[in-house]
């Protein structure tokens, strides 16, 4: 099992913190807005599977020809 968790704040104070566990393909985990006058705001996530990203991924080209 691995546990990750990680807090992020703005110029105005507004703070996040995440946090989670990853066992074989599962990860569950919270993420906490803290509100004004100390209440805060949870969100529960919960994942199934992970999927591999490539190490290099190749420009797209479109329409119009531009990437």
């Amino acid at each position: 099992m691995a546990t990750w968790e990680t807090m992020q704040t703005d110029p105005k104070g507004h703070v996040v913190f995440l946090r989670a566990e990853w066992a074989d393909k599962t990860m569950r985990g919270v993420m906490s807005e803290q509100l004004e006058a100390g209440k805060s705001k949870d969100y529960n996530f919960a994942s199934t599977a992970k999927a591999e990203v490539p190490a290099e991924t190749k420009p797209v080209k479109t329409e119009s020809g531009q990437e």
